[in-house]
């Protein structure tokens, strides 16, 4: 916990310092998923579940089963994104001179979904879904800096391989969020209880994460 709690700090302050010292680690990518993106993601996840059926949005609140079955279903969908958004990552890398490296992909869009988990905590109030935003924000900030350090693009392709995978994980988030939508209502939340989602870090995935992470774009 002590180390998951310094890396999260240290992406947050001195992200460009950290990307080096991630981009060198040799990590097992199952360690990675269960010891850093699985405890982030459950951040947005819990808050979520949270705000919809605790506190609840103008005054009405969501039912807790449909909404915890619901959130829990994309809790796994989430984190199944950041593998795929990885997979991404490391078959667009050598385009760029980069390598193909899922495990260094993975560093990728485990990593960069920081920001936007942590500030999901903030779904949990409406009213403070701005942090939720500003976190998603700094989350595409963190992989538009790390992807082409930790992948080894050429310095002349970094910037264009950063837009590129910036863009990429754009899209995931945007299926994130009506994968989101979809499951809540097939689990019975009413429409009009719903907040709309987009997620990191999922960055930046589920997928953009589901980057990564559930953000509301309306209190």
């Amino acid at each position: 916990m002590k180390a998951l709690i310094a890396r999260v700090k240290d992406l947050l302050i001195s992200p460009k310092t950290e990307w080096d010292i991630i981009e060198a680690e040799d990590v097992a990518p199952r360690r990675l998923v269960l010891g850093f993106v699985a405890p982030m993601l459950a951040i947005p996840t819990l808050a979520t579940i949270v705000g919809l059926s605790v506190v609840g949005i103008q005054g009405s609140r969501a039912p807790l089963l449909p909404v915890a079955i619901s959130t829990v279903v994309f809790y796994v969908l989430a984190v199944a994104g950041i593998v795929l958004f990885a997979a991404a990552i490391s078959v667009m890398s050598p385009k760029f001179g980069g390598q193909s490296s899922f495990r260094q992909a993975l560093k990728v869009s485990a990593y960069s979904i920081t920001a936007a988990a942590l500030a999901g905590v903030a779904v949990a109030i409406p009213a403070l879904g701005i942090f939720a935003m500003i976190g998603a924000v700094y989350s595409l900030y963190l992989l538009f800096i790390g992807a082409p350090k930790v992948m080894g693009a050429t310095a002349a392709a970094a910037v264009n391989f950063a837009i590129v995978t910036t863009i990429t994980a754009i899209v995931f988030a945007l299926v994130a969020g009506l994968a989101a939508m979809a499951v809540m209502l097939a689990a019975g939340v009413p429409p009009e209880r719903l907040t709309a989602y987009a997620t990191a870090g999922a960055t930046t995935s589920a997928a953009t994460s589901a980057q990564t992470a559930v953000l509301p774009l309306e209190a």
